[in-house]
């Protein structure tokens, strides 16, 4: 055989073979990956007594990776929130989700629980088996499936900035699409009660200055959300804040 036709083979093959390798990437850039249903109980740490009410925002996220680090930029993998019922228990669906949002630069991170009740000290949780996860399966799996997590009671009101502070930190790492407040409506309710105090306690009404949350900066910001092609936000939380 010549040695041009040779070469041109040559090169054929690897072409075809550069081929095979980019549709097995796309391919598995394509396939979905899932968190099992999840199942947890939430009880007071003092009594053992079920806590009804409370609010868990569960979640998974990515961070885009480059040579150097990460190059700032953030998704969310998944966000879903539930309530615990009589019996202190939330159920949470199979999540289904894109493994790959930044393709193959895509470094994964420990998915999270904020847990969130009156009267209860902030509690968020990540898996612990690993400080990187270095695999679709690690980040598929929650640690704390059917397990009773006791929640301490807070220390009083004086703990409320601190709680708003965390969640309000959270939330802007989560919220990454303008109208995925929807996701969690009752996180942000929960919180904005905790930031204003309940009705007749001392503090209702006399904090310094007026308090910002995350929840009224979504409802300050109605028309840009509209425009953004999300529901009205002072309609959506209507029925939530009665």
């Amino acid at each position: 055989m010549a040695p041009a036709v040779t070469a041109l083979a040559a090169r054929l093959r690897r072409a075809a073979a550069a081929a095979i390798a980019l549709a097995a990437l796309l391919a598995l850039g394509a396939s979905a990956a899932t968190m099992p249903p999840v199942r947890m109980t939430f009880a007071d740490a003092t009594t053992g007594a079920p806590i009804p009410g409370v609010v868990a925002a569960f979640y998974g996220t990515a961070r885009q990776g480059t040579f150097t680090g990460h190059g700032g930029r953030t998704a969310t993998l998944f966000l879903t929130e539930a309530v615990s019922d009589a019996q202190g228990e939330v159920r949470f669906p199979a999540q289904e989700f894109d493994p790959r949002p930044f393709f193959m630069n895509t470094n994964y991170e420990n998915p999270g629980m904020i847990v969130l009740a009156p009267g209860y000290r902030l509690e968020i949780l990540h898996n612990q088996r690993s400080i990187v996860p270095r695999s679709v399966q690690e980040i598929s799996h929650w640690e704390y499936d059917g397990q009773t997590r006791k929640l301490q009671p807070w220390r009083g009101e004086a703990e409320a900035p601190q709680i708003l502070s965390l969640v309000d930190i959270h939330l802007k790492m989560l919220l990454a699409a303008p109208c995925d407040w929807q996701k969690v409506p009752r996180l942000l309710v929960m919180t904005e009660r905790i930031a204003l105090g309940p009705a007749g306690s001392d503090t209702a009404g006399r904090r310094r200055g007026p308090v910002v949350t995350p929840l009224s900066n979504i409802l300050r910001n109605d028309a840009a959300y509209r425009q953004h092609g999300c529901p009205s936000p002072q309609a959506f939380f209507a029925p939530y804040l009665r």
